[in-house]
C-alpha cells in the first residue's frame, strides 16, 4: 500500500530560515527549561547512515535491523531517538517506543508499546475492541476476529471470556508472536515503522 507516503528527502539535515531564532514567549518561565527538546549536536556520519538505512527500508519495502553500538553515555539512544523522531516529523515513517526495565513493568515490551499507540491503555475490554477494529478498518483489515484476537494480545482477558461472538485464547508463545507480527505488518501498511 503506501500509496500516500510523502518522499523521503536525501537529506535529513533542516534547513535554516533564520525563522524564530530570537523568539520570546511572554509570561513563560524556566519551569519550561527541562521540557524543552534539545537538538543532536554532530553524529553526521552516524545519521547519514541511519537515514541511508530507512531510505533502504522504504525502497525495497523490507525489514531491516540496525544496531546502534557504543559504550555506556555515547548518545546511542539519543541518536535512535533522533531517527525516529526526523523520520515520524517528515512523514517518512511511523516511531515507535518500546522499553524494558528490570522489574519487568506492565508498560514493557511490544504489546504495551502497541497499546500505548493505539490508545487503548485503560479502556474497558469491549472499548479495546471496538477502537481496535475501527483501527483495522482503516488499515482494510474488516474482521472482527481480528480486532478481539489483537485486543487478546494487549489486554488479555480471563479464560472463557466471549467478546462479539468470539472467544480467543493463546495457547503459547508461538501464537503470541504469530499475533503481534500481523499487528506490526498491518501498521506498516501506512508507514515504514522505525521502533527503538
Amino acid at each position: 500500500k503506501q500509496a500516500g507516503l510523502p518522499p523521503q528527502p536525501k537529506d535529513w539535515e533542516r534547513i535554516s530560515s533564520g525563522e524564530g531564532k530570537n523568539l520570546r514567549m511572554r509570561g513563560v518561565g524556566l519551569n519550561l527549561y527541562g521540557l524543552q527538546n534539545l537538538d543532536l549536536v554532530g553524529r553526521v556520519q552516524e545519521r547519514n547512515v541511519l537515514w541511508s538505512a530507512l531510505g533502504r527500508i522504504r525502497k525495497e519495502k523490507h525489514v531491516e535491523i540496525v544496531f546502534v553500538e557504543g559504550p555506556s553515555g555515547s548518545g546511542k539512544s539519543a541518536l535512535a531517538r533522533w531517527l525516529g523522531e526526523r523520520a515520524e516529523e517528515l512523514g517518512a515513517a511511523q516511531f515507535l517506543s518500546v522499553s524494558y526495565t528490570p522489574s519487568g513493568a506492565s508498560s514493557d515490551g511490544f504489546c504495551a508499546m502497541l497499546a500505548r499507540h493505539w490508545k487503548v491503555v485503560g479502556l474497558s475490554r469491549r472499548a479495546v475492541i471496538e477502537r481496535l477494529s475501527s483501527i483495522l478498518k482503516t488499515l482494510g483489515e474488516t474482521r472482527w476476529g481480528e480486532a478481539v484476537a489483537l485486543a487478546q494480545l494487549l489486554s488479555p482477558s480471563r479464560a472463557g471470556e466471549h467478546f462479539f461472538g468470539y472467544q480467543v485464547q493463546f495457547s503459547g508463545s508461538h501464537e503470541r508472536y504469530t499475533q503481534m507480527t500481523r499487528a506490526l505488518q498491518l501498521l506498516s501498511e501506512e508507514r515504514p515503522l522505525v521502533i527503538w
